[in-house]
């Protein structure tokens, strides 16, 4: 393998990249159809009919909300409100970063154990595999991100593993850590994925697929539900929590810019130092927009418009459930429909559409960013003076659940 792999780099170094387009023309409106496929690629990984100009717009006032957020819990947790000082100090002051490895760790089974004792008192259905921490080797470490989730076996022999990253633990900001704990593992990606997979009654296929803006909505919609639940341990843990909100409003403000507006790779740094913790010298974040083209927008599905005015903290979304999840039923059906593929299915796929049609009028059973729930929490709107906090989308049966759980932020 080695040779081979040596002989691709040489390829690469010697024949692609003389090749290649300059920095500044980085994006896909560099190439010929590059706007149309990238406004493509928004609806696959949104699933809604956005432009890179409502994009683009929705990252600047996410960006500008943070700022204001942080300006006023740096007062609160570091005596200043001043955002290049509060920056400053997070990138700056060692205190703010681990120290060893074992630090790394410690950290995360704390928030990955405190989270597991909360769970019961928020959740209806709880996934029946367990999440443990589990530290990455050094063959990984130091090329992969800072830490990631990875789902239990099918058959649930193995738990599910919030893998960390503690190469270089220096480099490791400890404010970050709870956020990062909650949306990897608890109650983010495991579980939303761990009782996907053991749901029943469904194609196996969608137990194990996942649309991007539901499973990344979900997990930053978890971030924000931590607090509410009362898992940070502290303010400048919070800011973990705001600071990870600066990462995709920068990314949502960088993609689209890169990819429909034409920005040089400069000028997303520039605009990511400017915003975030970042430094000018760390190009990887920077990177993702130029090899994850658009997902960014799916990080912003989950986001929730948090009310001033709401009651205690999990009031608005005690006892959630993901009972109903998994890949959204009318891709499903699409799915299924584009495999039959015989002439023999085709007479009758004309029924099964009339029924898909008819469906569709119906609210689907899955949460998040899907059509029946957009289009029932609007008619909700107009329907009924109760608060964002009371207003319910009925299921069918008894299955419903509050608005503000999961798609108050998205209306």
């Amino acid at each position: 393998m080695q040779p081979a792999i040596a002989r691709y780099g040489q390829f690469l170094k010697s024949e692609e990249l003389p090749k290649a387009r300059p920095q500044d023309k980085a994006g896909l409106v560099a190439i010929p159809d590059g706007l149309e496929c990238y406004k493509k690629l928004i609806k696959v990984h949104t699933s809604l009919d956005l432009s890179p100009e409502q994009l683009h717009q929705l990252g600047l006032e996410q960006v500008a909300k943070f700022r204001k957020d942080l300006s006023e819990l740096g007062q609160k947790a570091l005596g200043t409100s001043d955002i290049a000082a509060i920056q400053k100090k997070l990138r700056d002051d060692p205190s703010m970063q681990f120290k060893t490895a074992d630090e790394v760790e410690k950290k995360a089974e704390e928030s990955l154990a405190r989270a597991k004792a909360a769970i019961p008192g928020y959740f209806g259905i709880l996934p029946k595999t367990d999440c443990v921490v589990k530290v990455m080797g050094m063959h990984e470490a130091p090329n992969s991100t800072i830490a990631y989730y990875r789902q239990p076996a099918a058959d649930g022999s193995r738990p599910g593993y919030y893998m960390i990253n503690t190469y270089k633990p220096e480099t490791r900001p400890r404010y970050e850590a709870e956020a990062l704990a909650f949306h990897e593992s608890i109650p983010g990606h495991h579980l939303q994925i761990a009782i996907a997979q053991e749901l029943k009654g469904i194609p196996e296929f969608r137990k194990h697929e996942g649309v991007t803006a539901f499973v990344e909505g979900w997990a930053l919609y978890t971030e924000r539900l931590a607090d509410e639940m009362g898992l940070y341990s502290s303010d400048v843990d919070r800011i973990g929590m705001l600071s990870y909100d600066a990462w995709r409003g920068c990314r949502l403000v960088v993609d689209t810019g890169i990819h429909a507006m034409g920005w040089s790779r400069q000028q997303a740094i520039d605009y990511m130092v400017a915003n975030t913790r970042a430094r000018a010298e760390q190009h990887r974040e920077r990177s993702r927009s130029l090899h994850h083209v658009a997902r960014a927008g799916s990080r912003v599905q989950g986001r929730p418009a948090r009310d001033p005015q709401a009651a205690g903290r999990g009031e608005a979304t005690a006892r959630l459930t993901l009972r109903h999840q998994g890949i959204p039923r009318h891709r499903a059906q699409e799915r299924r429909g584009r495999a039959a593929g015989s002439c023999a299915s085709r007479s009758r796929r004309g029924s099964r559409r009339s029924r898909r049609s008819r469906r569709r009028n119906r609210p689907h059973d899955e949460l998040g960013f899907l059509s029946g729930v957009h289009e029932q929490a609007q008619n909700s709107r107009g329907a009924t003076s109760a608060p964002p906090s009371e207003r319910m989308v009925d299921l069918g049966g008894d299955r419903s659940f509050k608005l503000p759980a999961l798609v108050r932020g998205l209306l």
